[in-house]
């Protein structure tokens, strides 16, 4: 949790993406990749400073989808998270496995968008 608390000044809201992409506006695109857009955009740091930033919006399939409540979404999140938790975590062991490719492709949903990763 002190991570977490340590790294909360790093946390940037939509509202300020999309702020500093003009709304993804097509001005702002330099590409496309097999997931989404990526924009280009200028923020202002907590200094006052302004930064170049690049911002890649993903396109998923299911997780853009009216399908989905925002309860299940949250699920999703929960149930990625708990599972790379137990991938990262060695449980008492000098063992552990890091995914080191966590993207929406890899995150299964079967027919009761229950996730597995």
């Amino acid at each position: 949790m002190a991570l977490v608390k340590e790294l909360e000044h790093l946390k940037i809201s939509l509202d300020v993406i999309k702020l500093a992409t003009d709304g993804f506006s097509a001005k702002n695109l330099i590409g496309v990749g097999g997931f989404g857009k990526v924009c280009k955009g200028e923020i202002a740091n907590t200094e006052g400073l302004t930064k170049n930033i690049v911002i890649k919006r993903l396109d998923k399939k299911h997780l853009s989808s009216n399908a989905l409540t925002g309860g299940q979404r949250l699920k999703i999140c929960n149930v990625v998270a708990l599972g790379l938790e137990y991938l990262h975590n060695p449980l008492g062991t000098q063992q552990r496995v890091l995914h080191q490719d966590v993207k929406s492709a890899n995150i299964l949903l079967h027919n009761f968008w229950e996730a597995k990763i």
